[in-house]
């Protein structure tokens, strides 16, 4: 029996087809490519550039001013938090120099029952004839129970502060003894940071960050000295 022969006709269309087809899944992969690279490029021009959020937690420029006229400086806080005084006849919500103005506590009132404020305290201490010639990095190095009988003398660490506007101080983190401030062992104490007001004061202002861990290096930060008032004016 003789093959049946295919014409060079239906060779020729068979390969027409074939190179046909080669071109349309050419076009269509190159068609793919293109709208996704074109809908990556809108999706980019299109989504929002990300924002950031200020809020008065972070924005000092909005945040309220302790001023203290005795020791000659101020500090910041955010407008949520309060001011009280240090003890009885302390007046931290005037210019006023008046009898025990020696500071205040900065505080975070929690209204969750069963659950304390949060506070911080900022106040001057008045340097002793043993002590008042040390550099504020000596008096922070080694009168840890001068600053509080609880704590040991040296402290655990020591570190240089600058406060924005360049003020420099100390931060220290001092040990307290076992059996004091209801510590059962020895412990570790929240940290404090040192500025030296002298020589117009012979006092070191004292900034305690107590619960305020959260905002004290911010608060910190805010820390400067001011220009003496005149009162006779």
């Amino acid at each position: 029996m003789e093959k049946t022969k295919k014409s060079p006709t239906t060779s020729l269309k068979t390969v027409l087809t074939f190179i046909l087809l080669l071109l349309i899944t050419a076009i269509l992969i190159c068609a793919g490519y293109w709208y996704k690279d074109n809908k990556t490029d809108q999706t980019q021009k299109s989504a929002p550039a990300p924002t950031v959020t200020t809020t008065e937690e972070n924005n000092t420029e909005v945040w309220n001013t302790y001023v203290n006229q005795r020791f000659n400086y101020s500090v910041q806080y955010p407008p949520k938090l309060i001011l009280m005084p240090l003890s009885e006849g302390d007046n931290p919500f005037t210019d006023a120099v008046e009898i025990g103005d020696e500071g205040t506590f900065i505080v975070e009132k929690i209204e969750k029952p069963g659950e304390m404020d949060k506070t911080m305290v900022v106040e001057g201490i008045y340097l002793s004839d043993r002590n008042k010639n040390l550099t504020l990095k000596e008096f922070a190095e080694t009168q840890g129970s001068f600053i509080n009988p609880c704590h040991e003398d040296r402290p655990e660490k020591t570190q240089e502060v600058t406060a924005k506007n360049g003020v420099k101080g100390i931060e220290a983190w001092y040990w307290v003894k076992e059996g004091c401030e209801g510590a059962e062992a020895r412990k570790l104490n929240d940290p404090y940071v040192f500025f030296d007001a002298r020589p117009t004061n012979n006092v070191v202002i004292e900034l305690y960050e107590g619960q305020m861990d959260d905002i004290f290096p911010e608060i910190v930060s805010t820390f400067t000295f001011i220009e003496p008032r005149n009162y006779g004016d």
